[in-house]
């Protein structure tokens, strides 16, 4: 298991003070599972990645595997940029990096388990720049796992992928993450990636604002929500507000969630408006709606502790 114990960080800005990039960040991860560390832009993802990965030194907390300080030699990492050299071959690449590790690699030595589940077996002695985006990754993830790591972390590994590749690309990553017990986690702004995973740790503004299984998130919001789409905003929030209907937030396409709301308490809101909306949907929830709805929540407490 993987324990993030209360880490805090804070970059140092230019003329003196500091900026809290990371503030009592904790939770755990188990070993044979996927997870999530998502989030916005700014949140603390990146921040994240480095201290669990040891390229940074939180200000206080600990992480730790299985009770014991985290070491590099254990840990196979993706990065968000390639790290390939696409004049050499597929198995080229793996072999420069697992000398990095003090191993010499030879084509009939690699553990067939992982050639077999990455799918490279035909394209080990292909060069990387004849190789699709997917195909690029799966030499990554290969090259991350050549030193039998017991922790991986991925960072933004799915961003240049389209949604096939990215489908497989996970599906990989799962039957290796369970096949090899390994503690995986997977750093991203996708939620629809984060909604795949066994946990999901949602990070806001350096904190984290809610995390658990994709499913126990999703009963927060109810079995489904209603989305309107309206030309008149302010029309419609003086509506649901007549009528009590405060539970609400506002997508960045500028759409009006209402969770655990039914179509029926809506007519008289839709009485009210001099335009009627666009759109008014009933559907299930998402992962996206909890995190815009759990970051709205942490907005909300946030000015209510600053004006207190």
């Amino acid at each position: 298991m993987l324990s993030v114990e209360s880490i805090s960080y804070s970059y140092k800005k230019r003329g003196g003070g500091a900026a809290a990039a990371l503030r009592d960040v904790t939770f755990t991860a188990q070993r044979g599972s996927v997870t999530a560390i998502v989030g916005p832009n700014g949140s603390g993802k990146s921040t994240l990645f480095r201290v669990i990965t040891g390229l940074l030194t939180p200000d206080s907390g600990t992480v730790l595997e299985d009770g014991c300080a985290v070491r590099r030699e254990t840990m196979g990492v993706v990065f968000q940029s390639p790290s390939l050299d696409t004049s050499l071959t597929a198995f080229e690449n793996i072999a420069h990096h697992a000398m990095l590790h003090g191993r010499r690699v030879k084509r009939d030595a690699l553990a067939p388990s992982v050639v077999e589940a990455s799918g490279l077996g035909e394209f080990l002695d292909t060069r990387v720049d004849a190789l699709s985006g997917g195909y690029r990754r799966r030499v990554e993830l290969v090259k991350a796992l050549i030193s039998e790591p017991r922790l991986l972390v991925l960072d933004e590994a799915f961003n240049a992928l389209d949604t096939n590749s990215r489908s497989q690309f996970f599906s990989l990553l799962r039957s290796l993450t369970s096949s090899k017990g390994l503690i995986t986690l997977l750093i991203t702004h996708i939620p629809a990636l984060a909604s795949q995973c066994d946990q999901v740790v949602a990070l806001s503004d350096g904190g984290i604002v809610g995390s658990g299984g994709p499913t126990d998130l999703l009963d927060d919001l109810g079995s489904s929500v209603v989305e309107i789409e309206t030309d008149d905003a302010v029309a419609l929030e003086q509506a649901l507000n007549t009528l009590g209907i405060t539970t609400r937030f506002t997508l960045p396409s500028g759409s009006v969630l209402l969770p655990r709301t039914p179509l029926a308490a809506l007519v008289p809101v839709l009485e009210l408006l001099a335009v009627p909306p666009s759109r008014v949907l009933l559907r299930p929830p998402t992962i996206e709606d909890w995190l815009h709805a759990r970051a709205h929540s942490a907005a909300i407490a946030t000015e209510e502790v600053r004006y207190a």
